[in-house]
């Protein structure tokens, strides 16, 4: 049985990297770096394409070298069933975008719902639908 835990890593990762296929046209690592310089962060965000088939060794090459980051398409599901431990949100949706480590064990969390539940509170208007009301 997988460990749900909270969103928050105990240990600085010695890199970050969003893990997909394809991810060449990611953006992600223009303003994660940018972000990361901005407060003085010695770590850098990579790209890292990876085939569905090597996803498992993939992970472990991760684990070996302290990389956490970020999860895309087509391998959000297939982290949720790698993770050990996951959040109760990645519970919810049975998909990680986010992960890092606890010692050995893979972390996953997903942030998806809350950054759209967030996104459309923030774009209504008159309170008509609260972040609290989205989330129940």
């Amino acid at each position: 049985m997988r460990e749900v835990v909270e969103p928050r890593a105990q240990e600085a990762p010695s890199a970050l990297v969003i893990v997909g296929q394809p991810v060449a046209q990611s953006l992600s690592p223009t303003f994660q770096n940018a972000a990361l310089r901005h407060t003085g962060r010695a770590v850098v965000y990579t790209r890292c394409e990876v085939a569905s088939t090597a996803l498992g060794p993939a992970v472990d090459d991760l684990r070996r070298a302290r990389t956490a980051g970020n999860v895309t398409m087509p391998h959000k599901e297939a982290m949720f069933t790698l993770a050990t431990h996951t959040t109760a949100a990645a519970e919810r949706t049975r998909a990680v975008n986010t992960f890092w480590w606890d010692g050995d064990a893979l972390v996953g969390h997903n942030t998806d719902v809350d950054v759209v539940i967030a996104t459309v509170a923030a774009l209504c208007s008159g309170g008509a639908v609260s972040y609290t009301h989205l989330r129940a």
